[in-house]
């Protein structure tokens, strides 16, 4: 590959990864420019003749595949075809990834850029918080309201990734980074609480754990700096801003589990979504519904059930497991779990920041079905093969 070709496509993912945390419609316009310049750029011949290439990809295929095949067998064609439109990059970015070769130092300047959309979308929130406030907007600091063009779930997920980044220096240096590296992590950090997300607070706990107690990212003093800020911001939100309610509001709900159809709580709506798609997994098994007809079974069973809140927002399982489980059958499930779990197997040879990130990951997963919007499947498609893919350029 020509200097040319290289500057070209290192543009190209440069410009896509700055465009991961802002999501639609910009995600979808720098995913065509990249596959643009890969067409021009990569040759082909030479990628695919790449050792371990079938190897890397086969899970990420095999999910595509089963997906495709259950459209064969739902009666919703048109959602049945949408949806594989929806989960497409899970297919594409993996193998744009290992194609690329991409070496380590544009590995930094890939995560640089996606952490400095983050910081700057984190400093966009808060400023149009601001503003609101200032015009009589109540809790324009607070959740949804606080993330208005993105669900918080997602929005806490990208900037705890971002986070994570910071934390094992995957960005260019320059004069004075320390002190910005820690400005941008409060930054974040203060931007996860007031999404109020509980996956997104557990997750800056449990990729907080992973960074904080490795020797070889964090010194002693530093570590115990962050744990004392961290502590200090977590504590006052719970005292000072109403992201404690969401945990009161969903403890009070699940207090008393023969109620939980009367709640509009997210967690109480949560649980009933759980116990429909298991439901639904057992009626269904072992192929599922297919996947065009897994959103209308769904509705049909909550009608059936009397849970008027998840029928009245037409909630999907809001776990990704369950939901691959009720549409792919156990097959669709198993090949999830490929994709999902195989680092797993590599475990002690993973850094910090990649043990971290798969363990939000999996978490996150539980909590929603993020390949069933493009966000998710863009932010999953990008961030795997991102810290788990081998390539021969970036060993």
């Amino acid at each position: 590959m020509n200097d040319l070709k290289t500057r070209l496509l290192n543009g190209a993912w440069l410009v896509y990864f700055i465009s991961v945390p802002v999501g639609r419609p910009f995600t979808s316009w720098t995913l065509i420019l990249l596959a643009v310049v890969l067409l021009f750029s990569v040759d082909f011949k030479k990628a695919l003749a790449l050792p371990g290439l079938l190897r890397e990809l086969l899970p990420f295929i095999g999910f595509y595949v089963v997906l495709l095949a259950g459209v064969f067998y739902s009666a919703n064609q048109v959602f049945a075809w949408q949806d594989l439109s929806v989960k497409l990059p899970l297919l594409l970015l993996p193998f744009f990834f290992r194609v690329s070769a991409i070496p380590v130092t544009s590995r930094k300047v890939y995560s640089t850029g996606y952490i400095i959309a983050s910081a700057a979308i984190a400093v966009f929130l808060l400023g149009n918080a601001t503003i609101r406030f200032i015009n009589g907007v109540q809790n324009a600091f607070y959740y949804d309201i606080f993330s208005f063009y993105i669900h918080p779930a997602y929005l806490s997920l990208y900037f705890v990734t971002a986070l994570i980044l910071l934390f094992e220096n995957q960005f260019i240096g320059f004069r004075h980074y320390e002190k910005v590296r820690l400005l941008m992590m409060i930054l974040l950090l203060v931007c996860v609480i007031l999404l109020a997300s509980k996956a997104g607070v557990l997750s800056v706990i449990l990729g907080g754990l992973v960074m904080l107690f490795s020797d070889k990212i964090v010194r002693p003093k530093v570590r115990w700096l962050t744990v004392v800020t961290g502590l200090t911001l977590l504590i006052g939100s719970f005292i000072f801003l109403p992201v404690h309610k969401r945990m009161i509001e969903a403890y009070n709900s699940l207090k008393y589990p023969e109620t939980l159809s009367q709640h509009q709580e997210g967690t109480a709506m949560r649980v009933l979504a759980w116990k429909t798609a298991l439901q639904i997994s057992k009626d269904y098994f072992p192929l599922g519904t297919g996947t065009g007809d897994i959103k209308d079974v769904t509705v049909k069973y909550y009608e059936q059930s009397g849970y008027n809140w998840p029928l009245y927002y037409r909630l999907n399982a809001h776990n990704q497991y369950l939901q691959s489980l009720a549409a792919l059958g156990i097959i669709g499930l198993v090949c999830l779990l490929w994709i999902v779990l195989r680092p797993l197997f590599r475990w002690e040879k993973l850094s910090s920041g990649s043990k971290a990130f798969l363990l939000i990951l999996i978490l996150n997963l539980f909590f929603e079905s993020m390949l069933e919007v493009q966000n998710g499947a863009v932010f999953i498609g990008t961030m795997i093969p991102f810290f788990f893919l081998k390539n021969p350029d970036r060993q």
